[in-house]
C-alpha cells in the first residue's frame, strides 16, 4: 500500500485496477482502516467491521487482508445460504461482504452460532457494510450486542482535494500535464476512488496516442461519456 500526504506525493500510482495492495493508496479517510488490518492478528476481538459508502474502497482493503490471512470470502447472502446448508468451508479467518444486509429471525441465529463458534475456536472475521451496526435492521438482542461489540471502523473515499492530487500525480507519471479546467471537469463527475482516477488516466492517456489529440476538456467529456455509456 501505498500513502499520499497532502501537500506531497510520495508513492508511485500503479495504472492497473486490481484489488493488489500495491494499488492501494493510503489517505487520511481511510489510514485508521489501513492500521487495523495491519495490525491483525493482534487484534482485540475475534473481528470487526469495516463501513462506508460505496466506492471508498472497504472490499479493496478487505480483499488485501483476506488474501494475508487467507480467510474464506463469502457474500452475507452465501454465507447464510451455507449456514443453513452446513456447507461453510472450515477455515480459521473469513471476510463476509455486505454482512448489513442480514436480515430475518432464522438468518440472524445462524450467523449468530457462527459467530460463537469463531470465537470460540480463536478464529477471525472482517466484515464490511454501508453502516454502521447501530443503524442495521437486527433483531435478534444477543447478535446485536455481539456484532455492537467490535471495533467499527469507519472508511471514506477521498475528498476533491485529495482525489485532485492523486490525478495531478497520475498524469504527472505519464509525463501528461493538465490544466485545472480539466481537473474541474474531472472531479464532479468521477467515482470517487484512486482505482477509478487511475483507470479514467490510462484511457486518456491511450486515446490521446491512438487519436494524436491533446488531452483537452473536449476529449476528457468524450472519453467520460462513452465510459458511462458502455457501463
Amino acid at each position: 500500500m501505498k500513502s499520499l500526504s497532502q501537500g506531497q506525493l510520495i508513492f508511485d500510482l500503479a495504472h492497473k485496477v486490481s484489488f493488489d495492495s500495491e494499488d492501494f493508496l493510503v489517505v487520511p479517510g481511510n489510514q485508521q482502516a489501513v492500521a487495523w488490518f495491519e495490525r491483525w492478528p493482534q487484534w482485540s476481538a475475534p473481528g470487526l467491521i469495516l463501513y462506508g459508502p460505496e466506492g471508498a474502497g472497504k472490499s479493496h482493503l478487505a480483499r488485501i487482508w483476506q488474501r494475508r490471512s487467507q480467510a474464506y470470502l463469502a457474500t452475507v447472502e452465501e454465507m447464510v445460504k451455507g449456514l443453513m446448508t452446513d456447507r461453510i468451508k472450515p477455515a480459521m479467518s473469513y471476510l463476509i461482504e455486505d454482512i448489513d444486509q442480514l436480515t430475518g429471525v432464522q438468518n440472524e441465529r445462524a450467523f449468530l452460532h457462527f459467530y460463537n463458534w469463531i470465537a470460540e475456536n480463536r478464529g477471525y472475521i472482517a466484515m464490511t457494510a454501508r453502516r454502521a451496526v447501530s443503524k442495521w435492521p437486527l433483531t435478534v438482542p444477543d447478535l446485536t450486542s455481539r456484532l455492537k461489540a467490535l471495533p467499527q471502523i469507519s472508511i471514506e473515499p477521498p475528498n476533491d482535494e485529495m482525489l485532485g492530487l492523486v490525478l495531478v500525480k497520475l498524469f504527472s507519471d505519464r509525463q501528461l500535464r493538465i490544466g485545472e479546467d480539466i481537473l474541474n471537469y474531472i472531479l464532479p463527475r468521477i467515482e470517487r476512488t484512486p482505482r477509478a482516477a487511475a483507470k479514467l488516466v490510462d484511457t486518456l492517456d491511450r486515446v490521446s496516442l491512438e487519436t494524436g489529440r491533446p488531452i483537452t476538456v473536449p476529449l476528457v467529456r468524450a472519453v467520460m461519456a462513452k465510459t458511462s455509456s458502455d457501463n
